[in-house]
C-alpha cells in the first residue's frame, strides 16, 4: 500500500521528498508493520513503531512519519 501511495504522491511534491519518506518508512515503520495487511494495522501498531524514535528525541521524524502513516 505504501508503494502505491508513493507513486501517486511523488507527482505532487519535490523530487527529494518521496525518497526521504521512503527511507524513513524503511528504517522505522516497515520493520515492524511493513508485512502486515493494511486492514490489520491499528493505531497501537503505529505507536509501537514510533515509540523508539520518540525516545531518542527525533520529534521531527516522528511528526513526518505520523503524517505518512
Amino acid at each position: 500500500m505504501a508503494a502505491k501511495w508513493l507513486e501517486v504522491k511523488k507527482f505532487e511534491v519535490s523530487t527529494d521528498y518521496p525518497n526521504d519518506i521512503w527511507r524513513s518508512l524503511e528504517l522505522h515503520i516497515f520493520p515492524s508493520i511493513g508485512n502486515m495487511p493494511i486492514t490489520r494495522v491499528k493505531a497501537t501498531h503505529a505507536i509501537s513503531a514510533i515509540k523508539p524514535i520518540t525516545a531518542k528525541g527525533n520529534l521531527e521524524t516522528v511528526k513526518r512519519l505520523c503524517q505518512c502513516i
